[in-house]
C-alpha cells in the first residue's frame, strides 16, 4: 500500500490537506473523506496528512492489538456522525484491551481464534450486542489490512429478546397512549408496526396515502444521516392506534427537530428521534429505546 499528499491549501483560518492511498498503482476507493482540517500551518497539515495516511495502511501492525489501535485512528478520522464514531472507538478500545490480555498475531487470527474471542468476551459478562459491535470493528480492520475475515463462517452471538406477559404489555400500551404528538406516533409505529428508528425517520407524505389504510416502507435513514433504500421494503396494514394517530398527525410540520412525514427532500434525523424518545421513556420510567418497542411489539399487524 502506498500513500501520498495530493494537495495542501488554506481553508478559512486553518490549513487543509488531502491525501490518497493506492495499491499496485491503483487508487484505493474509500467511503470516508481523506482530509485534515485542523492544522495551523501548511507544514503541519502535510505532516498530519502523511501520518494519517500511514496509519490507514496499517501494514506495520503484526498483532491484533496493534492493528485495532491503528484502525481506531482511521475511525477517528472518518467522516461519520459523532455518535457513530464514539461507539466504534469504544468498541475498538474494548477489543484492544482484550487482545492485550490475550496476545494474538493478525495472520493467525483464524476461525478457531475468532470463535474463542466470542466465548471469552461473553464469559467476561459482556452482552451479545456489545460483542457484536466489537466484532464489527475487528472485521473492518481485517478487511482494511487485506486479511481474511474469519467471521464470515462464524456464528455471531445473539441477544436475548425481552419477554413481556399480557399484563405488562397492557400497561405499556396504556403508557404509550399518554404520549401525544409526533413522538407518540413514532412510538406506535415502532411498537405496532415493528418499524426501525431509521425507517420511521425516513417516512414521507407519499408513504401514507390518506385514502389507504396502509403504510409503505421504502427508505431508511442511516446513522450517518444519509437516506437509502430500506433493507426490507414492504407495505404494512394500519388499524387502531396507529391509524388514528396518522389521521390526526400534522403532515405540514417541518422535520428538522425530528418530526415525521416530511415533503420531498426532507426527512428526520434518527438520532434526534432517539434522543427525544429517550427523554420521554425516562420520564415514564420505561427505560426502553424505540427499537426495544419494536422487539416487544412482536410479529403482528399494526394495533
Amino acid at each position: 500500500m502506498e500513500y501520498s499528499v495530493t494537495s495542501v491549501y488554506p481553508f478559512r483560518d486553518r490549513w487543509r490537506a488531502n491525501f490518497q492511498l493506492s495499491k499496485d498503482g491503483e487508487k484505493v476507493p474509500r467511503h470516508r473523506v481523506r482530509k485534515v482540517i485542523l492544522a495551523t500551518s501548511e507544514d503541519e497539515a502535510r505532516a498530519i496528512a502523511l501520518e494519517m495516511a500511514k496509519s490507514m495502511t496499517m501494514e506495520a501492525a503484526s498483532t491484533m492489538a496493534a492493528l485495532l489501535d491503528a484502525y481506531r485512528r482511521v475511525i477517528d478520522a472518518a467522516h461519520v456522525t459523532a455518535d457513530t464514531k464514539a461507539g466504534y472507538i469504544k468498541a475498538a478500545k474494548r477489543a484492544i484491551e482484550h487482545f492485550k490480555r490475550h496476545p494474538q498475531k493478525c495472520e493467525e487470527f483464524d476461525r478457531e481464534e475468532a470463535s474463542e474471542y466470542i466465548r471469552l468476551r461473553l464469559l467476561d459478562g459482556n452482552a451479545a450486542n456489545t460483542v457484536r459491535q466489537e466484532i464489527s470493528v475487528i472485521r473492518m480492520a481485517l478487511r482494511e489490512r487485506g486479511l481474511t475475515d474469519p467471521y464470515e463462517t462464524v456464528e455471531l452471538p445473539k441477544g436475548r429478546r425481552r419477554k413481556f406477559d399480557t399484563m405488562r404489555i397492557d400497561r405499556l400500551k396504556a403508557l404509550l397512549e399518554t404520549i401525544e404528538g409526533p413522538m407518540g406516533l413514532a412510538a406506535w409505529l415502532a411498537f405496532g408496526c415493528r418499524l426501525q428508528t431509521g425507517e420511521i425517520a425516513a417516512l414521507h407524505t407519499n408513504d401514507a396515502p390518506q385514502e389507504e389504510e396502509r403504510l409503505h416502507i421504502r427508505n431508511s435513514v442511516g446513522q450517518d444521516g444519509k437516506l437509502r433504500q430500506a433493507r426490507r421494503p414492504r407495505t404494512v396494514p394500519l388499524s387502531g392506534n396507529v391509524l388514528r394517530r396518522l389521521r390526526t398527525h400534522e403532515f405540514t410540520v417541518m422535520r428538522k427537530d425530528g418530526y415525521l412525514f416530511g415533503t420531498t427532500g426532507s426527512y428526520a434525523n434518527p438520532q434526534v428521534l432517539a434522543r427525544k424518545w429517550g427523554a420521554i421513556s425516562q420520564a415514564l420510567g420505561l427505560d426502553m429505546t424505540l427499537n426495544d418497542l419494536r422487539e416487544i411489539g412482536g410479529e403482528r399487524p399494526c394495533i
